[in-house]
C-alpha cells in the first residue's frame, strides 16, 4: 500500500491497505498509512477514523498525531489542533502538501 501511496496511486493504496488491515488490523503503521491515503482522496471522515485507530494502537505515533492536528486546524478547531501541531513540530512541515486545499 505504501508503494502505491508514494507513487500517488491513492485508490490502489487504499485497496492494498484495507486488505492489509483486514488480514491484520494490528499491523504496525497500517492505520496511519490508510489515513494518509484517505486524506489524499479527500475521504476525510475515514482518514480521521484511521488516524484515531492508529493512535489507539500506538499512542506515540507522531505522524498520526500530526495529521489529526492538521485536520483539526483545517476543520476550524484551532484550539484543538495547534497544541498537537506544536508538540509534533519535528514532523516535516512538507506533509502539509498532503492535505487537500479547501
Amino acid at each position: 500500500g505504501r508503494a502505491y501511496y508514494e507513487s500517488a496511486v491513492f485508490e490502489d493504496a487504499v485497496r492494498a491497505l484495507e486488505e492489509a488491515r483486514r488480514l491484520d488490523a494490528k499491523l504496525p503503521g497500517v492505520w496511519r498509512e490508510l489515513g494518509k491515503a484517505y486524506v489524499s482522496l479527500r475521504r476525510l471522515d475515514e482518514a480521521r477514523q484511521a488516524f484515531t485507530e492508529a493512535l489507539k494502537q500506538s499512542p506515540a505515533d507522531d505522524e498520526a498525531s500530526y495529521f489529526l492536528g492538521a485536520m483539526d486546524v483545517l476543520d476550524g478547531r484551532i484550539d484543538d489542533g495547534i497544541p498537537v501541531l506544536l508538540a509534533e513540530e519535528g514532523i516535516a512541515t512538507a506533509q502539509v502538501a498532503d492535505f487537500p486545499k479547501a
